[in-house]
């Protein structure tokens, strides 16, 4: 599968800002990952909520608060996701989950046509209308 990674303005940004490997490492130490195999694609697994709260909450903080969007819905058939989205372009920290060889950070382009979003929130909304991220 040929996945559209962007490199922008966008994608510098969160480059600078997060961390994925950092934030594992973090909920493994405070056992929010059961049984950790210190594996990326096998330890984010069901993670997409919460790497999508420690992701947006970062980037909440340096852009307008109605750009930074939650989407949920699907990734490519195969199961329920949950990843952000900003001016046509998707920020998915989990998306290794799905595709092994995928980056740990994958920022791709928003036509990617294996995403489709049931629902859309501000990230603001999202944290305040959802549980699902605790």
């Amino acid at each position: 599968m040929n996945i559209p990674y962007v490199e922008n303005d966008v994608s510098e940004t969160v480059e600078m800002i997060v961390d994925t490997e950092e934030i594992l490492s973090t909920l493994r130490d405070n056992g929010q990952i059961e049984n950790p195999t210190y594996d990326y694609a096998s330890d984010c697994y069901d993670m997409c909520n919460i790497m999508t709260f420690i992701i947006g909450n970062k980037l909440n903080k340096l852009c307008e608060p109605e750009t930074l969007l939650v989407k949920e819905g699907v990734f490519g058939m195969i199961g329920n996701h949950t990843w952000l989205e900003i001016e046509g372009v998707i920020i998915d920290g989990t998306l290794k989950q799905f595709i092994p060889k995928a980056n740990k950070m994958s920022i791709i382009d928003s036509s990617f046509d294996q995403y489709f979003a049931v629902k859309s929130y501000t990230f603001e909304n999202w944290v305040n209308e959802s549980s699902n991220f605790l």
